[in-house]
């Protein structure tokens, strides 16, 4: 269910309409697709701006209805420091607004009044608020991630409703959602209190990999293989696989999956990414070593590319199975993306 309060289009734009300064009067808004998203949203405002609360809204989606309970938009309002924000999704796309003042985006959309009835149960509707536990470069990330510019929309499935409560809940309880967890250390081979290493989401691994990254182009991609335990005294058929690349600039980067999380690692020193794990010494013994697997050179690109490849639309996200979707299976993937053709090893 739709209508804010529609412009007039009924087709849907697979782009977001961004007004940056909805309470002042000239209209100075953004139309960006999901190519432009992050990078677009990124030059536009602060997104290491925290989300200090978020509320979610309905309204009627016609003046002549008695109550809100069946028909209505839903949308979200969220606070940060300076600023207050909404974000929608309507039969014309998302939109999102950014104000001074808290009227000018709960009551406003585009610049017009949002539809209301005649009495206090077909109002604008505070429906729940929480606090909140994400950045704003990580709400444009999970926006991007989950492709919601280019879904469309559907009045029974993707709809207003269903968009406002995954918002909430990527807000409101991301510190909860255990499934989008990495273990992250952007220095392994230096003291842990100096790389700040933990689990964070997927949503901040984005951010953090492409600003420590944005320099580096990949020249090597490896596979190393490993045993599962320190006992095994054979790894053909059971092993665990990870990912390491060589950048340009002498940089080292590991990358593979566990049953409920990922790691990812930068070093200077490469003997740290295949020796330990989560600053924890790898299994392996005098039968069954950690040892290569397969090593190529690795196309031109970022390590940015390889997050894309690896969280957009979840492309390796799927749930863990012990058989089908392991190690190996993530580890293959990537490795034939962005290996070059040009077997090292």
């Amino acid at each position: 269910m739709s209508r804010s309060a529609s412009s007039g289009s009924d087709t849907y734009t697979k782009k977001l309409y961004f007004d940056p300064k909805a309470d002042e009067p000239e209209e100075d808004g953004y139309w960006i697709t999901d190519e432009e998203l992050r990078q677009k949203l990124t030059n536009l405002v602060d997104v290491s701006e925290n989300i200090d609360q978020v509320m979610y809204y309905s309204n009627p989606l016609y003046s002549w209805q008695m109550s809100n309970a069946l028909l209505h938009h839903a949308f979200i309002v969220f606070k940060t420091e300076n600023w207050w924000w909404s974000i929608e999704k309507n039969n014309e796309g998302v939109t999102i607004q950014r104000s001074k003042k808290l009227e000018s985006v709960r009551d406003m959309y585009r610049r017009a009044k949002r539809t209301t009835g005649k009495t206090s149960l077909t109002d604008i509707i505070l429906v729940k608020k929480s606090n909140g536990y994400t950045k704003i470069n990580e709400l444009i990330n999970y926006l991007w991630r989950k492709d919601y510019l280019n879904q469309e929309y559907g009045v029974l499935s993707y709809n207003c409703q269903h968009f406002a409560d995954l918002i909430f809940r990527r807000i409101s309880e991301s510190k909860n959602l255990r499934e989008l967890d990495v273990y992250f250390d952007s220095a392994a081979d230096q003291p842990s209190g100096l790389s700040g290493a933990g689990f964070i989401t997927v949503d901040e691994l984005i951010s953090r990999v492409y600003d420590l990254s944005s320099i580096e182009i990949l020249v090597k991609i490896e596979i190393y293989k490993a045993p599962i335990n320190s006992l095994q005294i054979m790894d053909n058929f059971l092993h665990h696989l990870f990912v390491i690349f060589h950048t340009n600039q002498d940089t080292y980067w590991s990358i593979e999956r566990w049953p409920t999380r990922f790691t990812m690692q930068k070093a200077k020193n490469k003997d740290i990414l295949v020796n330990e794990c989560e600053r924890n010494p790898r299994p392996g013994n005098w039968f069954t070593p950690v040892r290569i697997y397969q090593s190529a050179s690795a196309k031109k690109m970022t390590l940015s590319s390889v997050m894309d490849f690896i969280w957009k639309k979840d492309k390796l996200n799927e749930l863990y199975d012990p058989i089908s979707n392991n190690s190996k299976h993530f580890a293959t993937s990537v490795y034939n993306q962005f290996q070059d053709g040009y077997q090292i090893k």
